[in-house]
């Protein structure tokens, strides 16, 4: 899978993205990938965690790439602030929710089925 990183200016150096979670939208990969994820992690921004996550467990590659002069108008800028900063807080919410199910929920219920013997 390969994530393309839109140009974040000084605020963010390509390293300091890297070492985050990638969650650019533009991503190219084969589609087991895509069909490797569940339809239960498959909402909102959560999406790009899961496909990280299961990507991953595959032992697909994932690889990323920051295309310095790529922008995004950011959604504070597309909606206004106050608008584009309550949508903010949401996909925030989305990503923290996501993270947890997938690296608490999951690996829990991957370990009570292996206790199970399932």
């Amino acid at each position: 899978m390969f994530v393309l990183i839109t140009d974040h200016g000084r605020l963010f150096p390509e390293g300091l993205i890297k070492s985050l979670p990638l969650i650019a939208g533009l991503r190219v990969m084969g589609k087991d990938i895509w069909h490797s994820v569940p339809k239960k992690y498959m909402k909102r921004f959560g999406i790009e965690l899961a496909l990280n996550f299961f990507a991953k467990k595959a032992g697909a590659r994932v690889e990323a790439r920051m295309f310095k002069g790529l922008t995004q108008v950011v959604k504070e800028k597309k909606r206004g602030l106050v608008w584009g900063l309550y949508q903010r807080m949401f996909m925030i919410r989305d990503l923290i929710v996501a993270w947890v199910r997938l690296h608490i929920g999951y690996n829990a219920g991957q370990f009570i089925r292996k206790f199970k013997g399932e």
